[in-house]
């Protein structure tokens, strides 16, 4: 006989499982120049390319610059074609949909307007199942200073170091 509460529970199931996965954590490789730190970042893609259900191109390799340029170019597409709204996370979810798994050589935060969209960029792409690999001659916290100090906005960028090592 036909039980209809339990049909209804067991269509959530699927939907408490998906709200409460999360995508694996990242890595955030920090050193001096010439530790192997890139080399490390290829040999993980080159290993996670042999998996079946990783193809290429669900990975993209880049420089961490040309990687927002990207996407302030995005952004940029996005407002000459009339959207209006968070261009940010429309952004973001094109590249998680484009490439799941980030890959950046040379993270390092230099522009106080990539310093100020980051953290919600970030956000947006780790909530959307996307992974980073990113390998930098900084730590996190030195990732947007100069000379020692912060730059500008300093204290605004603070929430993206927090995430940035939640995450990865």
């Amino acid at each position: 006989e036909p039980r209809p509460e339990l049909d209804a529970l067991l269509h959530k199931v699927p939907m408490i499982r998906r709200s409460t996965w999360r995508a694996p954590k990242g890595v955030y490789l920090y050193g001096n120049v010439g530790t192997g730190k890139t080399m490390l970042m290829d040999m993980f893609i080159d290993t996670l390319c042999k998996f079946p259900n990783y193809a290429s191109s669900s990975i993209r390799r880049t420089h961490f610059h040309r990687f927002m340029l990207d996407v302030h170019q995005r952004i940029h597409l996005l407002r000459q074609e009339g959207h209006r709204g968070d261009l940010v996370t429309s952004v973001a979810r094109q590249l998680v949909q484009e490439a799941p798994i980030l890959c950046f050589d040379e993270f390092q935060v230099t522009d106080v307007a990539d310093a100020m969209i980051l953290q919600r960029l970030f956000s947006i792409i780790y909530s959307h199942g996307g992974v980073v690999f990113a390998t930098s001659n900084r730590a996190p916290l030195e990732l947007y200073r100069v000379r020692g100090r912060g730059g500008l906005n300093y204290d605004l960028f603070l929430p993206f170091i927090d995430l940035l090592k939640e995450r990865c």
